[in-house]
């Protein structure tokens, strides 16, 4: 449990990665020396399948990276991390994934938290970057004469565009979990990012977002936060209007009016990950939520609504 939260820190809230997977046994696998002395390993409640264990493998693999994508390195992102490097971390996870159990196959009747585990994937994310010249080089591992990291990263945000909508569509809200917040601050983020070609849908993905973070402001009330902080970039980059991020503010704000002081709900979750490259406090969710007024102010000035 230790590795899973030590990494979901690590790419959310930019914590010092840990330099070394733990060593003990994963909940519901027994290794060969376990097996062999025929010791006691927990075993995950029956309504969460494999999904826990699985977890724990796939943040195995991403403590491999953290390390080098997270640590502390005054050189950029793309700069300290070599292309080879990331291809051979996706072609290890392309094989692990041949390896989880069926009940973690995506279908039309799976459960929300095996939805949830399939929201994931940013690993040639310094690669897409308007200054990375080898963006659009070629992967030797692959065949495909079009695999490059922009076409990798184009088809996993497409799988989560897809994933965002149909568990909105299959899971009533009151099934959702705060887990699934890291994957849709990452599709939100690539949304308002304004270095990367967007299609004709990004307004329609960064507001199924929004209304999430809504619903589950009931829940969650960290989540007030996070869609203030998505409101205020959006103000900021001119996707939305003072006047709709007000109306959706207001919205939000009746969804979860039990909170009787909502501001005390704090998070540092980065959701700028470019702005993060240069001044990673400005670009947490905490920050950029504090602007909200000021940026609602600025366009009501310039555009005069």
């Amino acid at each position: 449990m230790l590795n899973v939260d030590d990494s979901l820190h690590s790419f959310y809230f930019r914590d010092p990665p840990i330099l070394h997977a733990p060593v003990l046994p994963i909940p519901g696998q027994r290794s060969q020396e376990a097996k062999d002395s025929g010791s006691w390993v927990p075993t995950p409640p029956k309504y969460m399948r494999q999904t826990f264990s699985t977890f724990c493998q796939f943040w195995t693999l991403a403590q491999e990276i953290a390390v080098l994508y997270l640590g502390k390195c005054e050189r950029t992102l793309a700069e300290r991390v070599p292309l080879s490097f990331a291809e051979s971390k996706y072609q290890k996870l392309l094989a692990w994934t041949n390896t989880i159990a069926e009940s973690m196959a995506l279908n039309d009747h799976s459960p929300a938290h095996v939805m949830i585990f399939h929201m994931v994937i940013r690993m040639f994310y310094p690669f897409i970057q308007g200054t990375a010249a080898y963006s659009h080089q070629k992967l030797h591992s692959f065949s495909s004469d079009d695999s490059s990291a922009t076409a990798i990263i184009t088809a996993s945000l497409n799988q989560l565009k897809r994933l965002a909508l149909l568990f909105q569509k299959r899971h009533p809200s009151r099934m959702w979990a705060i887990l699934v917040n890291p994957p849709l601050v990452q599709l939100g983020d690539v949304m308002l990012n304004r270095r990367l070609r967007h299609g004709p849908d990004r307004r329609l993905y960064f507001l199924l977002c929004l209304r999430t973070w809504i619903e589950m402001y009931q829940s969650y009330a960290v989540c007030w936060d996070v869609a203030k902080g998505f409101l205020s970039r959006a103000m900021r980059d001119g996707v939305m209007s003072s006047v709709e991020a007000k109306e959706l503010m207001t919205e939000l704000l009746r969804r979860g009016v039990h909170h009787k002081v909502p501001e005390q709900a704090m998070s540092s979750i980065v959701i700028d990950y470019d702005l993060a490259e240069g001044n990673l406090e400005v670009a947490r969710v905490k920050v950029l939520a504090e602007r909200f007024d000021e940026l609602a102010l600025y366009d009501e000035f310039t555009t005069g609504t």
